[in-house]
Formats: structure tokens, sequence, C-alpha cells
């Protein structure tokens, strides 16, 4: 029988699915044996392990008994030799020479490996996926891989009990859900691809499973064929009825009649493959060549950017009600021009190599949601491309980068390779592990973020002491608004609200009426309506109601700031990208950005995420509403995929749902779907224990219960381990048995102490060291049976954690606020002060209680006594670095001390290049002006330390001491000697030292007219950075 045209077109398009089942294997042979077809796999487990009574019984009864006579990996092992030395026929080798959109097979042998790792021309590589854990994401953002998914196991696995070879029905039962997701995928493609069934009986209950979902998951999908040799009329009639066109040919009879009817040119057409050949190539210092994987990377997960850019398309109009037009906008010159983008090229791409702290260097935009900061970024980018210092790369949204790729382009290239990677908390965990790698290769590399100012202090710890510096791209000036209202005009967008005033009306509007805001103030001035309205009226006006609803499900999940794949809506909506682009593009094409990498790659997104927030609060405002969106969604997920296991883990969280939710049965509904679909997912599990923890009548010992279990499926987790802790935590918090409160606190610091063996500690593990130390400690004062000594012991414990983690973590605010509780709790018990005196003379002066007693007396005003306390615990530990510390903070802090005094107690502070960052600093600061006895190198050599140190750009950069005071500061004089574009060096009179200073610390808006070598007068600060000029005048 003819394959039709139609089955054809679909191949030449690289639409074809091919879905294998044991008759697949026909033609290929074993040396010395026969294939397994039909029942003979039945047969061959009954004269290894049974006896010939079983072979009338089915495949799956026999495997059960073969199993129990035996046991599991022995029949694995069986079957995984009997099919060893596999060899092809002729016509399987023609299988790789075609573009596939995916393989899936029921069959556990090396067929198809074999055939793709022998064929030398083959379109595609094989990525090979046998269960959830397997990420499919690879295949999504090139044609280059095909997806293989072995739906049954493979016989290189063996040996692992989770995922055996799916032999029996218990197993086929119990084993879906390692394997759901392979199942959902090719649920997904068929919306959009052609399914081809090739050596499948329905005597198979595993097949006739898959077409009974295929039928229920998807409607309205594509139709499908079944390849069999010998069909009759009722069979065709039975197959016809599921959507399945049966054609009467064999496997091979297909592959000979496609190799006949498609060329090698029209099977290359539908692959997306890059040229060996590339523009990078002109960046190289000889006639190396790219490697394939560093030609991938440029071409799927990278944009090198270049004025050959994409940039047609759009209309200008659509950039100023917030959609994104990629490059188009700033390569068109659009966008206007912000103020803060001369520095940055100045400080930042254009710096050389020898005023950089590294090699490495990191930087990070930071502004309020809507201020332009991924256009802004872009901006940057393209300026950077026209600066001939190095090599400009975009990341491209949801990607992640090898460094070991970036290192072979700064290698062939010997140029300086500037990374933009936009939304930092999304790509922390990525950009933190590129960072970590390219520091330890002193890599020439900088990389430039963006982020929100609430994001970035949430989720973004583990990346801001990496960072070089900092910048805000703040409100429009009204430099920027007279540029916005020109664009504004000049690409008529003015809009009802603006169009009959004059220019100088326009501007005065945007600047006093509707603020600065970028995004806000775009749409409220042109409009002349509350950004928020506009927004949802644009939602109301949708037609026809399914459009609405698709755009609603983009917005709920694009809030999110994750893009949503097209195969997620086709499931949730029952839509195909076809049935989108036909019915739905038009409708939503202001409103929904469609983009991807490669055809089976697209995904969708709001014009901006604020947009989308808020038409999820206004079109869900009832939680009925906002509850079935929520199922709908999360039934249709598939976290094999990046986006859409970011989307469900965001969707999730114990926090977000105890808002969104007020009701215990909605989230607890939930959050059973979600098991339902997932399982004992780690992850899903500790949030189930969070949402326990922090609902109102929570119950606590589900919490822990749960987090045992995400304990055992991931013990690499250390967050699991920390809310373990911090469950104990509050349980003993909620009882008032003191013999249950120390059993909880035994239990909550046996996590902290497992984390800090496995992974090294934290200021976020020291600091709930310390609150389960203050708990106890508090308990103690409030039970009047506690001794002294007891009250002792556990004051100076806290004591001693403070005081070493405050030297270890300078950073760290929250360390403060739990230094000022525990000082608290000490002044509010009158015992608790006599217990620390008495303990302090009998413990031989010990240092920690002498510190706490000492800050006691300080709280209390009392300096006097505060200095002999330190002053006799130094008498006898004259080179503790934290009694010299202490009493030198006492002195400079509430006595009268000179310069020379303070100098030598923050000297003995510390041990060179130890983490006692606040004697360092104070020593330098007091260093740094007398020039005898090298102070003045000690100070430059110690402040070039601490610049390197794991402190947060802010951190570093705070002004701590101005010399003479913050009251009464004194002026300094000196030359300006360098001036940059946003910063310089001035010349200080007397000393000859150059100072560092910054544009925003020149006063009366004067930086412009500055010039090198006038005169200005200063006041000097000192930072951990180092000396630094304030309010510079002219």
């Amino acid at each position: 029988m003819a394959i039709s045209d139609q089955l054809i077109e679909e191949v030449k398009k690289g639409r074809v699915v091919l879905f294998l089942g044991s008759g697949a294997l026909y033609g290929a042979t074993l040396p010395g044996k026969k294939i397994p077809l039909g029942n003979d796999l039945r047969d061959i487990l009954c004269d290894e392990f049974l006896n010939d009574n079983f072979k009338n019984e089915n495949l799956a009864h026999v495997a059960a008994m073969a199993i129990s006579q035996s046991s599991l990996y022995r029949v694995q092992d069986f079957i995984k030799e009997y099919f060893s030395g596999l060899v092809p026929a002729s016509f399987h080798k023609k299988l790789p020479l075609f573009k596939w959109r995916a393989l899936f097979t029921t069959n556990y042998d090396l067929l198809i490996e074999t055939v793709y790792s022998q064929e030398k021309e083959k379109l595609q590589d094989v990525n090979k996926i046998l269960s959830n854990e397997d990420s499919i994401d690879e295949t999504r953002i090139t044609t280059e891989k095909v997806p293989y998914l072995k739906l049954h196991g493979c016989v290189t696995r063996t040996r692992d009990s989770s995922l055996p070879l799916i032999l029996t029905t218990d197993q086929y039962n119990d084993c879906y859900s390692k394997r759901s997701r392979l199942f959902s995928h090719l649920y997904e493609l068929a919306y959009e691809n052609t399914i081809v069934f090739v050596g499948h009986s329905l005597q198979d209950f595993n097949i006739r499973s898959v077409l009974l979902d295929l039928e229920k998951e998807v409607p309205h999908g594509q139709r499908h064929y079944l390849l069999k040799p010998g069909l009759d009329e009722i069979e065709k009639s039975f197959w016809a009825e599921k959507k399945i066109s049966a054609i009467n040919n064999t496997f091979e009879d297909f592959l000979d009649a496609i190799s006949d009817q498609i060329t090698p040119q029209e099977r290359m057409l539908s692959l997306s493959r890059p040229s060996m050949e590339h523009p990078i190539q002109s960046f190289f210092n000889s006639h190396v060549s790219p490697s394939k994987e560093l030609i991938d990377l440029l071409t799927n997960r990278v944009e090198l950017v270049t004025p050959n850019l994409p940039m047609t398309g759009y209309d200008p109009k659509d950039f100023f009600k917030g959609m994104d037009q990629g490059w188009y906008s700033v390569g068109e010159s659009i966008a206007i021009r912000r103020n803060l983008q001369k520095d940055i090229v100045e400080a930042v791409i254009e710096r050389p190599d020898a005023e950089r702290n590294g090699n490495t260097d990191f930087y990070v935009i930071k502004g309020e949601a809507g201020a332009g900061k991924t256009v802004f970024l872009r901006q940057v980018a393209w300026e950077a491309k026209d600066s001939s210092v190095g090599i400009v790369l975009w990341v491209k949204e949801g990607c992640t980068v090898d460094f070991d790729l970036v290192e072979e382009l700064i290698l062939k290239s010997n140029e300086r390779v500037f990374l933009f990677w936009d939304n930092a908390a999304i790509n922390a965990i990525e950009i933190n592990r590129f960072l970590q790698k390219s520091q330890r290769k002193d890599a020439r590399v900088t990389v430039i973020t963006a982020e929100r100012y609430n994001e970035w202090n949430v989720r973004c710890e583990e990346i801001d002491e990496l960072v070089s510096s900092e910048y805000s791209l703040r409100y429009l000036s009204e430099s920027e608004i007279e540029a916005l209202i020109t664009q504004l005009e000049t690409y008529e967008s003015l809009g009802p609200n603006l169009i009959n005033k004059s220019h100088e009306e326009r501007c005065k509007e945007l600047k006093d009426i509707h603020g600065r805001q970028l995004l806000v103030a775009l749409h409220e001035a042109t409009m002349g309506e509350p950004f928020e309205d506009i927004v949802y009226n644009e939602y109301l006006n949708l037609t026809p109601q399914n459009a609405q609803k698709i755009y609603l499900t983009v917005c709920t999940l694009n809030r999110l700031k994750v893009p949503v794949r097209a195969g997620l809506i086709s499931r949730i909506h029952e839509i195909s990208f076809s049935t989108f682009k036909e019915s739905f593009h038009k409708p939503l094409e202001k409103v929904v950005i469609s983009k991807g990498f490669t055809d089976q790659d697209i995904h969708y997104s709001a014009r901006h995420s604020e947009i989308a927030e808020i038409v999820f609060k206004r079109a869900l405002s009832n939680v009925e509403d906002r509850y079935q969106e929520y199922i709908s969604i999360i039934n249709k997920l598939n976290i094999s995929f990046s986006s859409d296991r970011s989307s469900f883990r965001t969707l999730i969280r114990a926090k977000s749902l105890n808002e969104l939710f007020p009701k215990y049965e909605d989230v607890e509904a939930i959050y059973k779907h979600a098991y339902s679909l997932i399982g004992d997912d780690p992850y899903l599990l500790q949030q189930m224990a969070n949402y326990e923890r922090i609902r109102p009548n929570g119950s606590l010992d589900k919490a822990i219960s749960l987090l045992q279990q995400a304990k055992d499926e991931a013990p690499y987790d250390s967050s699991i381990l920390h809310s373990l802790n911090v469950v104990w935590r509050d349980k003993a918090s909620g009882t008032e048995d003191l013999h249950v409160k120390r059993k909880c606190r035994a239990e909550a610091r046996a996590y902290l102490d497992l984390i800090v063996s496995k992974w090294g500690m934290s200021s976020y593990i020291s600091s709930s060291q310390i609150e389960l130390s203050i708990d106890t400690l508090r308990d103690l004062l409030s039970d009047e049976y506690s001794t002294q000594s007891t009250i002792k012991d556990s004051i100076r414990k806290v004591q001693l954690e403070i005081t070493e983690n405050k030297q270890k973590y300078p950073a760290d605010g929250h360390l403060s606020s739990l230094e000022a509780e525990f000082a608290k709790l000490i002044d509010d018990h009158v015992g608790a002060l006599k217990a620390l005196e008495k303990s302090f003379e009998e413990n031989d002066r010990e240092p920690y209680l002498a510190i706490r007693l000492s800050n006691s007396y300080i709280e209390k005003n009392d300096t006097d006594n505060a200095e002999k306390i330190l002053t006799l615990a130094l008498e006898r530990r004259r080179s503790d670095h934290k009694l010299n510390f202490h009493y030198a903070e006492l002195l400079r802090g509430n006595k009268s001390s000179d310069s020379d005094t303070l100098r030598y107690y923050y000297r003995r502070g510390f041990t060179p290049n130890d983490r006692n960052y606040h004697a360092q600093f104070w020593f330098a600061r007091y260093a740094y002006g007398v020039s005898e006895n090298g102070n003045h190198q000690q100070a430059l050599d110690i402040f070039s330390t601490l610049r390197k140190a794991r402190l947060s750009h802010s951190n570093k950069n705070k002004i701590r001491d101005i010399d003479g005071g913050f009251e009464h500061s004194i002026k300094y004089y000196g030359v300006i000697q360098r001036k940059r574009q946003s910063f310089g060096f001035i010349k200080v009179d007397g000393a000859g030292f150059e100072v560092f200073f910054l544009s925003h610390s020149v006063e009366n808006e004067m930086w412009e007219a500055m010039e090198e070598g006038d005169r200005v007068s200063f006041n000097l600060g000192f930072a951990f950075s180092g000396p630094i000029a304030c309010k510079v005048n002219a």
C-alpha cells in the first residue's frame, strides 16, 4: 500500500514521531539466536526460568513467575545478555538519514543506538531519555538532537531497581510514576506532530493503554498512522475510529518509500543545523576553528552581539506599550538613551584590565519593576559591540552557559568576553556556578546582569558577595523625559491624553502627574487612565473568549518571569500551535509575545511580568477561579522541561499559596493534585511541610514527617535539613514542657551540625545556631531552678557564637539584631547580670564573659566599669584578638583616645589575611594617614585585601567613618588628577596621596563642569574598599 502524500510531507518537515514496538526489530539478527518477535520473548523466558506449561500465558504473567523463581536482576541480566550483539537490518540504517521529531519505543534493545552510532551521515544525534529525571531541554533548543524515549526501560540499566524493564503488569503500574513525564511528552507532541506506530499488536496491553490515553488527552490532535503488514478491513476500521490510518506495509517498506520520495536535499531543509563557519571566527587570532560545542553555544544558547542581529517585523508603537522587541528598539534607536549608559560603558566596558580587581568581574543593574532594565541592558550590550574591547554575548532566555566553552572562546581570540545575563534571580544558581569557575581560572570575563531591588535582596544572596560594582536605573530625569516625549511624537504614539497638548505640557504631564517609573508613566501619560485599569481593560476586551483564557494562563505563569511553552498551552487549552496561529494570533498579537529558538521551541510571554501580575490579580480576584486556574495548569505541567519546573516550583511555594488561598482545603487539594502527578518530589514535600508550619493550626508533626521523606529523597539538599531545624525549633517554642523543649532543640541543632559537617558553615546557619542558643538561655532565665553556673555557661556560649560570627560575617545584618535580642535578655533579668559578674571573677576573666559583661555596662552607660572589665581580661590574655578588638571599639566609641592607641589595639585584633574584617578595616583607617613605619602602605594593602573579600558590594562601599567624625568632618584640599565618566582621583595637598571619588559625591551638580587640574575641597571618608572623597566642591 502506498504511503500517502500527507505523511510524506510530514516526514519532509521533520514532524513525525516514530513509536516502535517489538515488530520494528523484524529483519535484525542476533548471532546464533532468533530475534524475539510477538510471543517469542515469553517463550525464551519460559525456556530459561520456567517450563513449557507457561507458554500459553501472556508475557506479563510469565515474567512475574520468572522473577519469583529467580530475581529481578537475574531476569533483566538474562534479557540484556540475550540482546547483546544485535545486528540491524540494512533498511534500519536508513533511519538516521531523516530528521524525526522524536523516537519512542517499548523495546529494551540497542537497535536505535547502534544504527545512529554507526551512521556517519546521520542528520541527528540520539538523546536517550529513560525516566522523569532526564531533561528534555537539550532537544528543545536544537533540532540536531532527537529525543529517544524508552518507555519500558533499557538493557543498559538492568541494575536500577527504581527503573526496571517493564515486563509485568505490576511493574507497569508501579513504575509509571518514574516515567509519567515521558508519556506526557508523547501526548504533547501529538498536538503538532504525526505519530507513526511501528510493530505493535492490539494484544499488547501497554499499547492499548497508550492509545486510550492518547484519545483522551489529545482529542484534537493530528491524524496518526500504523504500519502493519497483512491488515484486514476490520482492523482498519478499528484503527480509523481512533484517528489512526492503518497502512498495510512493513517498516522496511515505509523506510524504502520515504527514501525514494524524499531527496537528501529535502531532508536537510527541516534541520536548523548551524554552519561550522561562524562570525565568531573574525575574532580569532589564528586560523583555528571553533569546536562543534562552541558553535552550538553561539547558535542556541547565546547571541553574539553584532550589527547583523535580526531586527525586522516590529511596529515602534508597540514598543511604547511595553512590548519586548528584542534588538529592534535598540538597533533602530527607538528606545531613549539613559544617562546611566554613559557611566557604565566607561566604568565597566572600556575599563582597562589593569584597573580591574581581578580578571573576572561582575556587575548588576538594579531597578524597580518596569524601570526598563532589560532594554537598558541590551543598550549597553549594543554599545559594547562597537567599543572594540572584546566579544559581546547575550544569554538567551531560559538558557545556561558552559564556562568551558567561554574559556575556549577566550583562548582562541585572546579577547575579554562580556556576558550579558538578564534576570539575575531566576539564573542566580547558574550565574554563581559560572563566576566561581571563571574566578578559579582567572578568566577575562565580565558578567553584567539586571534585577529588581526586592528580587535581588531575597533571591540573590549567593552572588551578592561576588559583585564588583552595582548601578541603579532610577526614575526618568528631566532630560530623559524630554527625549521620551520626542520619541513618542516621532512615532505617533502620544495617545489620546497627550495628542492635543504642547511639547512642554507633555513633558510636564509625564514629570509631575504620572511620575517617572517608565512602564507605568508611558501607559498613564498616553492613555490618561490608571495603569492597572488600562491593563485589565485590555484583558476584558479580548475576543473570542478562548483568547482571553489563553492570555490569562500566559499571565498566571509569566508573572513568575518564566516563559510559557507552546506545548503547555496546547495541553491546557487543547489547541495546536497551528490552531493558535490561525485563530488566536491576531487577537493576542498586542498582548502576547511569541518567541523560540526553533519551531519546536515556541514559547509565550506577556509584554512584561508586571502586566502579567496585574492581569492575574484582577482577572482571578475570585478565589475559586484562581483555584481552578492553578489546577488546570499544574495538571498539565511537565517538569522535565526546565521552564515548567521553574513554574511548578513557584506555583507550589508554601508562602505564596498561603497568601493566595485563605482556605486550607484549597491548598491541600492543590498539593494533592501536584503529588498525584510527580509523587515524592523533594521540593514538593518540603513546600507541603512549610505550609503546615506557617498555616494557622498547622501540624508540626506532619511537617516533620514530610521533611523526613524529602530528606530521604534528596540527602544532598541542605535547605531541607534547614527546614527540619526550623520546624523542630518551632516545636520547642510551642510547648511549656522543658524536657520536650530540650529534646526538640537538640533535634534542631543536630540538623544544623549535619549541614556544617557536609557543606560547611555559612552566615545563615550561624544565625540559626545563635537563635537556638538564645532560646535555651531564655528558658534558663525563666526557670527558677536554673543554677548560676548553668546560666553562665549559656551566656558564654551565646557570646562566643555572636563574637566569632560577627567577625566571620560582618555583612550579616541579622547577627546585629540577634545581638540586640541577647543584650535585652540579659538586661531584663537582674540575676543574669549578677551571674555574669560572678562568673567573670571565677573563670579567670574568660574573654567571652568579659566581652558580654563589658557590653552590658556600655548599654547602661557605665563605660568606666566596661573599660575596667576589658583591662582586667587583657592582663591575663594580652594577645587575644577579640579582647583587643572590643577594647579598641570601646575606646573609639566611648572614650577620647588618640589614633596611635586605637591603631595599636586594632592591630592586635587580627592576623594578616584572617576574617576579622572589622579589626583590619579600623586599623587601616587609622594607619592610612601615617607615613612612618610603613603604616600607610600597610593600610593600602589591607584595603586591597578587603576589596576582594566575600562581602556584598554595598557593605564594601559603605562609608563607615569620616576623618574628624560625621558631625565635625575635616576639610581637605587637592587637585583632580584624573577624571573618567563617572569617577575620578584627587591628589591630596600635603601628603600627595591619591583618593578615589564618584560623580554623585560632587555637590551642587558641578560634576560636568569639573576638569582635570581643578582644585577642589572634600571630606575624607573610609569604606572597606578604601579611602574615598565625599562632599566634593569646586
